[in-house]
């Protein structure tokens, strides 16, 4: 699987060099308008996506239209990778092993929050990042006086917390 999204990736990028747009040679300014240019694109993707769908409450039709709504999906896709490989600006293939693993990764904690019933309340005051995906950094001030420090922002964290590594 890894090498068919490396593939993917690989392909993506050549299209990308082609159209004169290079995510991986590109400055961190242009990286910068690109990027927002890229999400506007995925995102107006996505609602493309949903238009092909009859999810309106005060509408009565519910309708699927597949093959439109999947080729809007692939379309937000594309940007999707895009934004992936200016984001990293590392070679198609190390931005695929990347994405797998942290795929794998999220995989783990999304599979304890639905066994643990996650509600999505606890986060972090400062950065509001969930609290089962921050490392917190442990302060020694006194022999028995320790800080939580959130290893994103260093908020302040309230004193019982997961530690994760």
């Amino acid at each position: 699987m890894r090498d068919r999204l490396a593939n993917i990736f690989a392909a993506q990028h050549r299209l990308q060099v082609r159209a004169g747009m290079d995510p991986l040679m590109m400055t961190d300014a242009e990286r910068i308008e690109y990027i927002k240019e890229m999400t506007l694109a995925c995102t107006d993707e996505l609602h493309e996506a949903l238009n092909e769908i009859g999810w309106k409450t005060w509408a009565t039709s519910r309708h699927i239209n597949e093959e439109k709504a999947f080729g809007e999906l692939r379309d937000a896709f594309q940007f999707l990778m895009n934004l992936m490989l200016a984001v990293y600006q590392m070679s198609p293939e190390k931005v695929a092993d990347h994405l797998a693993h942290m795929f794998y990764d999220k995989l783990l904690i999304n599979q304890k929050r639905i066994q643990e019933l996650y509600t999505g309340t606890e986060k972090c005051p400062g950065c509001r990042r969930a609290m089962d995906e921050i490392k917190v950094i442990q302060v020694v001030i006194h022999d028995a006086l320790t800080r939580q420090l959130c290893g994103s922002c260093g908020a302040d964290l309230p004193s019982i917390v997961p530690v994760t590594v």
